[in-house]
């Protein structure tokens, strides 16, 4: 009788094991498909004087990242699939005498989508000039909140909009980072272009209350929306 209750006993055991397992690698499927259908394409792009403007899409997304945390981060965090972020790495590629001729040269940068019908969505753009020593890998694309982005436009408009400005004549390497706040299975379009004659704002990055805090929003600053959605320095 004892090695009958044994035997069911294990039968048991192996069948509660196999349907973990089966659960487990059907979860880790999903995750991995859901940032396959999320990745940038194309996931790169080189922008120079005679290239026009470069364009890529990205979603749809699922998973919320609402960073930085106000009062707590300087930038977001990333680190996917548990804070999922999307990296385009974007090469910028000016001919010598380019800044001299162009000194108010900028690169455009608008991240846009159509919302799905819950008036809710909402995604941020930040921009890391790379390499850089306080992010690991250096070019940004995992980031703890401790990092500000060189640009960025989070102030809850759609589109959202930042340049990158001064340039430098050679080749300077950038990460475009959309952040999905509130996403709602929206996918973003973006495009990049070079604008020779316009001045670009260098916009420290900043944490996002949602709330005003009854401060000043620094000169330069990128703040866009009502005050319920103000941008703040830390």
């Amino acid at each position: 009788m004892s090695r009958k209750i044994r035997t069911g006993s294990n039968l048991v055991t192996f069948r509660t094991i196999f349907t973990l397992t089966f659960v487990g690698c059907l979860a880790l499927a999903l995750i991995a498909a859901g940032i396959r259908s999320s990745a940038a394409n194309p996931p790169s792009g080189t922008l120079t004087d005679v290239s026009g403007p470069l364009n890529y899409t990205s979603g749809p997304f699922n998973v919320a990242n609402p960073t930085p945390v106000i009062e707590v981060d300087r930038g977001p965090e990333c680190n996917n699939p548990s804070q999922p972020c999307d990296d385009y790495a974007l090469t910028v590629t000016l001919p010598a005498g380019y800044h001299a001729a162009h000194p108010n040269a900028s690169v455009k940068i608008t991240m846009g989508w159509t919302d799905t019908g819950t008036g809710n969505s909402d995604y941020d753009l930040y921009i890391y000039k790379n390499p850089r020593a306080d992010c690991s890998p250096n070019n940004c694309t995992v980031t703890d909140g401790s990092q500000a982005a060189d640009y960025q436009s989070a102030g809850g408009s759609n589109p959202e909009v930042a340049s990158i400005s001064p340039l430098a004549d050679g080749t300077q390497k950038y990460t475009v980072v959309a952040v999905p706040y509130t996403p709602t299975q929206e996918t973003i379009q973006v495009k990049i272009e070079l604008l020779p004659g316009s001045g670009g704002v260098s916009a420290v990055a900043r944490p996002r209350p949602h709330r005003s805090n009854g401060e000043d929003h620094p000169p330069g600053s990128v703040h866009h929306g009502p005050a319920g959605r103000q941008r703040g320095l830390r």
